[in-house]
């Protein structure tokens, strides 16, 4: 494809977002993974349990209950995301949020090398 001088290539707005978005998902499920693993590693070090049953049942519950919230959260990235983005498609706000979500889920990855 020949671009001539004063003539802009495009991109298109749908499949860059389309692309992003994708990227928040995958993003989101490895956060998934690795907020349940800081939180259980945090939880035996902080608080060593012994070998009993007593110690496997609380960090069953702690597991469970987290599983729950960070699917709440999950969703609502994900299918909230969804939503917004295509009704949103091309404009500023969308970026912005894109970018934000991003950051964050980044940051959360670069949180666990730390803990």
């Amino acid at each position: 494809m020949n671009i001539h001088p004063g003539e802009q290539k495009k991109f298109s707005a749908p499949a860059t977002a389309f692309s992003l978005w994708l990227a928040t998902v995958i993003l989101a499920t490895w956060d998934f993974l690795v907020i349940r693993g800081m939180v259980l590693r945090t939880y035996v070090r902080i608080l060593p349990v012994g070998g009993g049953s007593e110690a496997a049942d609380v960090i069953t519950l702690i597991h469970i209950i987290l599983v729950i919230i960070l699917a709440i959260f999950w969703i609502g990235v994900v299918i909230g995301g969804a939503e917004y983005h295509y009704k949103r498609v091309g404009r500023p706000d969308s970026w912005k949020l894109f970018s934000r979500t991003l950051a964050v889920e980044l940051s959360i990855l670069f949180l666990a090398v730390f803990i």
